[in-house]
């Protein structure tokens, strides 16, 4: 109970996550991974993201916890480089207040173009509510679109850069990212694979992709489509469980031991964590908040700052 009522201390926890040229190859098979530790520290390749996830506004997530959450970031903006929001902002007891997500959000209004967001199943509940708050405080909203973004603090840096070097452009220093954000899925491989099709690759610009439903990852055709990062909840870390041995995992194992595969889940479910398949990879995060069955049990939510190295 003390685990759904109570969210862990702003950005204790720290991801690591290994981007650059030569990381782990995983093979065809999704793979869990574990956090990598500081790669490197040469800052204009490293990227500090913030992920709000699976809020779910209501019993469990009152308004004052979610704008703490958000006046946190605010406050910390100077080590965030971009706040990422993967979806489901609300619960069935929210839906008939207009100004909860409004007021929840508010402080992000001062993060403008460094907010970014794709939905998750439960927004499409409240989806004129969404598309309202998202448009009043300047948060990018993606549906199967993508968007090129200036990081910057890289900017600078590259200006510094070229200032020491007599105005030389150092050609393996970008300042740029692109960011593809998806509608929701319960699986499909055509839709995945058609978007990343649409907005492809550029080369050495790091690319990420939104997606609420971390098993859509499964579906993404690695020997073409190579997406450094996927940003994803939905799972809600599995809720119940003991750190990676998830209630969730258990179910899935014991249907695939019991049943014909892909009656029940078509794919593994990747429920929190670090994944890989090849070299793409794949942070599903535990939460912002949680839904349905009404406790956490050994599965605390996720409040982390998330650092990618390219």
């Amino acid at each position: 109970m003390y685990q759904s009522l109570v969210g862990p201390k702003f950005c204790k926890e720290e991801i690591h996550v290994d981007l650059t040229s030569d990381r782990k190859d995983c093979g065809e098979n999704i793979m869990e991974l574990k956090s990598d530790g500081i790669v490197h520290e040469n800052e204009s390749k490293i990227l500090r993201i913030f992920q709000i996830t699976d809020a779910h506004l209501g019993p469990f997530m009152p308004i004052h916890r979610l704008q703490k959450i958000c006046e946190n970031i605010v406050k910390n903006q100077h080590k965030i480089d971009f706040v990422f929001i993967t979806g489901d902002m609300e619960t069935v007891e929210t839906h008939e207040d207009e100004e909860a997500l409004l007021k929840a959000l508010k402080p992000l209004k001062e993060m403008k173009g460094r907010v970014v967001a794709c939905l998750g199943n439960h927004d499409y509940e409240v989806y004129d509510k969404i598309i309202k708050v998202y448009k009043e405080y300047d948060i990018i909203l993606l549906q199967d679109e993508a968007i090129m973004l200036t990081v910057k603090r890289w900017e600078e840096l590259n200006k510094k850069n070229q200032l020491n070097n007599n105005n030389e452009v150092n050609s393996d220093m970008t300042t740029t990212i692109q960011v593809i954000g998806s509608i929701f899925s319960f699986g499909n491989d055509k839709h995945i694979n058609g978007l990343l099709g649409q907005f492809g690759k550029i080369e050495n610009i790091p690319r990420i992709l939104l997606l609420h439903n971390p098993s859509v990852f499964n579906y993404i055709d690695n020997e073409k489509e190579q997406v450094d990062m996927v940003f994803s909840g939905h799972l809600h870390g599995g809720q119940i469980g003991i750190g990676r041995i998830t209630f969730i995992k258990v179910l899935y194992n014991l249907l695939q031991l019991f049943f014909k595969k892909g009656k029940f889940f078509k794919t593994y479910p990747p429920d929190q964590g670090l994944y890989g398949i090849r070299k793409n990879r794949l942070y599903s995060h535990r939460g912002t908040g949680h839904y349905g069955f009404p406790l956490r049990m050994g599965i605390r939510s996720e409040q982390s700052l998330i650092t990618l190295y390219f």
